[in-house]
C-alpha cells in the first residue's frame, strides 16, 4: 500500500472508531440514568397522612426530599410547617 492509501485507510478507522464509541457511550449512560435513582427525572410527588410506612411495603426504596406540613415527626426528628429534609434514603 502507498502512503497515501494507508493513510486514507487510518483516517476512515480513526472516524469509525469515534463514532462507534460515542455511540457506546450514549447507550451505556442512558441506560445508567434508568436504573439510577438520582437521575434527572425520577422525581415524584407522594403526600403521606400521619401514621407508620414500611420501605418496600408502602414506599418504594430510593432517595427522597421531605417537607413538613403542619407539626410532625419524621424519623425521630420533630419538624415544624416549611421545614425540608433533602436526599434522605429510604
Amino acid at each position: 500500500m502507498s502512503r497515501e492509501k494507508q493513510f486514507v485507510f487510518w483516517i476512515i478507522t480513526l472516524v469509525f472508531l469515534l463514532t462507534a464509541g460515542y455511540f457506546v457511550i450514549s447507550f451505556l449512560n442512558s441506560k445508567w440514568e434508568e436504573n439510577h435513582p438520582m437521575s434527572v427525572g425520577s422525581e415524584k410527588m407522594i403526600k403521606l397522612g400521619k401514621g407508620d410506612y414500611k420501605v418496600g411495603d408502602e414506599i418504594k426504596a430510593g432517595f427522597y426530599d421531605i417537607k413538613a406540613k403542619g407539626t410532625s415527626r419524621f424519623m425521630g426528628r420533630k419538624l415544624t410547617n416549611g421545614d425540608q429534609l433533602l436526599g434522605i434514603e429510604l
